[in-house]
């Protein structure tokens, strides 16, 4: 009798431990339930440069999820200071779910890197304050006539893989994307992507922000 009791309880017990381990783990990666207001904020890297036929990354997104409604609001030839100027007129006005923060490239041309830091741990913390999530998105790779930049754009980088881990900010590590063949292939410039490297682009910060939910 004392067995038959045990059996029956392992039986219930056992459905019972399963149910609450898929649970707690089934969900954790699934990403935003139902459509989602994602804000692009940064420069010709998100804008879009004029190759013919290329289209910006956000365009590339929105075909990746079409529920999710994507505003590019970035400016060519915008610093990060520019960005973080125009922020709270484009949250008040789109209300976002994710900011993606995507600047560097013309701070670290122009070597103007001094505010830098500070102007996207402001960003991050107005995109918080209207209950947004913000995500922020590292500087590509610089070539050709361009690579005399690429030391700066590693400081930027830095400055960036800190601030991601002091504010606790999803980053979508673009630099390590392009790496090897990729940096000279997909960078017809040396600075702004092609049609591919724009795909790549979308395919990671689509992943970035599922994990940000």
């Amino acid at each position: 009798m004392q067995h038959m009791l045990k059996r029956f309880l392992l039986s219930l017990f056992v459905p019972l431990m399963v149910l609450t381990f898929t649970g707690c783990n089934g969900s954790s990666d699934d990403g935003p339930k139902g459509p989602i207001t994602v804000l692009a904020m940064g420069d010709s890297n998100t804008r879009g440069f004029q190759y013919p036929g290329v289209g910006p990354w956000t365009g590339h997104l929105r075909a990746m999820e079409p529920e999710w409604q994507v505003i590019n609001s970035s400016v060519n030839g915008e610093r990060a200071a520019g960005g973080r100027a125009r922020l709270s007129g484009q949250l008040n006005r789109h209300n976002p779910d994710v900011v993606v923060i995507m600047y560097g490239a013309n701070n670290a041309i122009h070597g103007n890197i001094g505010a830098f830091e500070n102007d996207i741990r402001a960003m991050i913390n107005e995109v918080r304050s209207k209950e947004a999530i913000p995500v922020l998105a590292n500087v590509l790779p610089m070539t050709q006539g361009r690579v005399i930049f690429q030391g700066t754009v590693d400081n930027v980088n830095l400055i960036l893989a800190n601030l991601a881990r002091e504010e606790k900010v999803v980053l979508v590590d673009l630099a390590r994307e392009f790496r090897g063949d990729a940096a000279t292939e997909r960078f017809p410039d040396g600075l702004h992507p092609d049609e591919d490297g724009n795909r790549i682009i979308a395919a990671a910060v689509r992943e970035r922000i599922r994990k940000a939910f």
